[in-house]
């Protein structure tokens, strides 16, 4: 629990900026809940008040925790592409040469059987 309340993101970032990610998370959890549930209403899916609240809360949940994977998912993958940048870009540029010799290769046997 501890490790909760000190680090609730499990990310190396200060706790007052994880804290503040995680209200504006749940504001947007908030919003999609809210505007869903609306729309549940409109489509006359559901009625009253409790089965309201209950799809409302729902949904919030839901939303808060799958928006909180996301975010953490994206920030390592950040922090990972930026401390193996180079690895990358040999990577990346390895894939490219390798894409571009087979073009060239398929494109000379082409016009060599075209030719014949």
């Amino acid at each position: 629990m501890d490790e909760f309340i000190n680090n609730p993101l499990n990310l190396t970032m200060e706790t007052s900026v994880q804290y503040a990610i995680l209200i504006l998370i749940g504001v947007i959890a908030f919003l999609i809940a809210w505007i869903t549930v609306g729309k549940m209403y409109d489509h006359r899916i559901i009625s009253g008040k409790a089965t309201g609240s209950l799809a409302h809360w729902t949904i919030r949940i839901a939303a808060f925790f799958l928006i909180c994977i996301v975010f953490r998912s994206a920030v390592i993958a950040f922090q990972f592409v930026m401390s193996n940048w180079q690895a990358i870009l040999i990577i990346c540029g390895c894939i490219f040469g390798t894409a571009s010799i087979c073009y060239i290769v398929v494109s000379i046997l082409r016009k060599n059987k075209e030719a014949k």
